[in-house]
């Protein structure tokens, strides 16, 4: 009884430990040439974060007892100031929403970091992904929506409170390729392949592969 009590509560905070579309348990995913998008900053100050906050995972008790941290304190915490005294261009790789602050995982240099700066995309592009982040029945530990654009910029692979969704942000035309907790425990954007891949639960290994367009390959 035991035994079966334990192997329950680790397949349960497994799930839930999955939250990020990276596989954070190594570097493979964060290597320079998968930044293949650039964000021009003008002259200024900007906060930035070198810290291995990743793509600000959750812990497995924020989830099972909604004991969350605030990322943007805690992204306040151990950030650094970056004077840019000329107009200059940075790559990034991902970009994420919260309520206060728009985020974006950029090189700067040789490091990868957090840059608390205006993601590149239209007012209306912001506003339909924004409803991920203000759903009526979003849990109130969600504080975050995070995005991965595919080659194409328009389509993304986003992560929110419930769902993974695959999303042309020109059309306005959303996919969704799981829901967290549901047959899927955990997806993420395969870079080279330019497709998403999701592991099934229990499923040994398997995993289902998806397009760009969130089409089953």
């Amino acid at each position: 009884m035991k035994k079966s009590i334990f192997l329950s509560l680790v397949v349960f905070a497994m799930l839930f430990s999955s939250c990020s579309i990276f596989n954070n348990s190594s570097n493979r995913n964060l290597k320079p040439n998968k930044f293949r998008w650039k964000v021009e900053l003008k002259q200024g100050e900007y906060l930035y974060n070198t810290q291995e906050l990743y793509f600000f995972d959750t812990s497995f008790d924020c989830y099972l007892y909604d004991k969350c941290s605030d990322i943007d304190s805690i992204f306040d915490g151990s950030a650094k100031t970056l004077k840019i005294t000329n107009d200059t261009t940075l790559k990034f790789q991902a970009y994420l929403f919260t309520d206060n602050y728009e985020y974006m995982f950029v090189t700067i240099g040789k490091q990868q970091a957090w840059i608390r700066a205006k993601i590149p995309l239209e007012e209306t592009e912001k506003t339909f992904l924004l409803k991920y982040l203000h759903s009526d029945n979003k849990p109130s530990y969600v504080q975050y929506v995070e995005v991965i654009p595919f080659k194409k910029e328009e389509k993304i692979f986003v992560s929110c409170y419930n769902s993974w969704y695959i999303i042309n942000l020109k059309k306005k035309r959303s996919q969704q390729i799981g829901s967290k907790g549901g047959r899927l425990e955990a997806c993420r954007m395969l870079f080279s392949k330019n497709c998403v891949e999701c592991y099934i639960d229990l499923g040994w290994g398997d995993t289902f592969i998806f397009d760009e367009d969130g089409k089953k390959k």
